[in-house]
């Protein structure tokens, strides 16, 4: 028995998303907390340009806790697919991922200049097709209709002006993305029946979605199979190509931590990469650290939405029920309450902490600028 999820919020207009909005609105038996309440298109463009920036705009005058009305969409998740995120399966991948990265490495001309970020973002896309999908880039029917490319075809809605994601025609981003998204569902559903015809299965995340199940013992379809591959492979090609390409930007700046790291790896790794064990269980430390610092002052999922399931109060503000609820990790993680300038620990002090301490995210943090919340990416 397969699970039934929720439509596809792109699949429905925006208008009938925003009444639904005005409606839960109507109904709710408590204010919202304070803030910008009141519809404004230039707010929500300016949101799509700016966010950090308004976030804490609203922050400094509402305090926490604020509204701010704006133009959205959503997303459901199920939880039929975190076995799959499972430790094993996850160190499954680190074969592939390695192959993939030191092929891009050996790309790289001594003396020459590289776009960090579209490196950074075709190595990940190859990486995501052979790790969510099981399939070669350069071979069979993924090289046919280049899908690397319409991948990245789909993702520039998400680039185009906010305003135009609102059209639906054929030439609108949106219609250029229901193209793209065509031409991938092709690949991607050959692709899973040929998987539940021959039981082929490999180590990659769409044969494990395939075999996953509820303790009811329900099933996804094949269409949410698809959903949850295309999700994560929109949601995890951008985080991590934002988080290296941050990563290598603050080691430019920070020799002293770029030595540390070679120190490391002449130390601990004198046979070569890194093995899953040694990735996953936290055994380099000063890998460790970089990691953890570019996560905080980068959060590439830097806002979370939720929505609330019942009246609550939140720091003596009241929540209505089914109110959207965001949270924003970038904010939290600049705040000087929280990350003050005296952040950096010397390596003597590193080398001697325990364990957990060495892997603080305060660490390996350059000196932080005096008005924390005010610095932009």
């Amino acid at each position: 028995m397969a699970l039934v999820g929720p439509p596809p919020m792109l699949t429905r207009w925006p208008l009938s998303v925003v009444l639904d909005d005005i409606r839960d609105e109507r109904r709710a038996r408590v204010p919202y907390p304070p803030g910008e309440t009141r519809f404004s298109l230039p707010r929500t463009r300016r949101f799509a340009e700016e966010p950090l920036e308004m976030l804490l705009e609203s922050y400094e005058r509402f305090g926490p806790v604020f509204t701010l009305r704006l133009l959205h969409s959503n997303r459901r998740s199920r939880r039929i697919m975190l076995p799959a995120f499972h430790r094993d399966n996850i160190a499954a991948s680190i074969d592939v991922i390695r192959g993939e990265t030191e092929r891009a490495i050996e790309q790289l001309e001594p003396g020459t200049s590289t776009d960090l970020y579209g490196w950074t973002r075709h190595l990940a896309m190859r990486v995501a097709m052979r790790a969510l999908f099981g399939l070669d880039p350069d071979s069979g029917r993924a090289r046919e209709i280049d899908a690397a490319g319409l991948f990245e075809e789909a993702l520039a809605f998400y680039a185009s002006d906010y305003l135009l994601r609102v059209f639906r025609g054929r030439r609108s981003p949106w219609g250029r993305m229901q193209v793209a998204a065509r031409k991938l569902d092709t690949l991607i559903y050959a692709e899973i029946a040929d998987r539940r015809t021959s039981g082929r299965r490999g180590s990659d995340i769409l044969s494990l979605l395939l075999d996953a199940e509820d303790e009811d013992g329900n099933r996804l379809s094949d269409t949410q199979v698809r959903d949850e591959v295309m999700t994560l492979l929109f949601a995890g090609h951008d985080t991590t190509t934002s988080t290296i390409s941050f990563m290598f930007y603050e080691l430019a700046r920070e020799p002293a931590i770029v030595a540390r790291l070679l120190d490391e790896q002449r130390e601990l790794l004198p046979g070569g990469p890194p093995s899953a064990a040694q990735l996953l269980g936290g055994e380099l430390p000063e890998l460790e650290m970089v990691i953890d610092e570019t996560l905080r002052k980068y959060p590439p999922a830097w806002v979370g939405p939720r929505r609330a399931l019942r009246d609550i109060d939140f720091e003596g503000v009241p929540i209505p029920e089914r109110a959207f609820v965001n949270y924003c990790s970038w904010a939290s993680h600049h705040l000087p309450t929280s990350h003050s300038a005296a952040v950096r620990a010397p390596a003597s002090a590193c080398a001697s902490a325990s364990s957990r301490c060495a892997r603080s995210r305060r660490c390996c943090s350059p000196p932080a600028p005096s008005r924390c919340p005010r610095t932009s990416a």
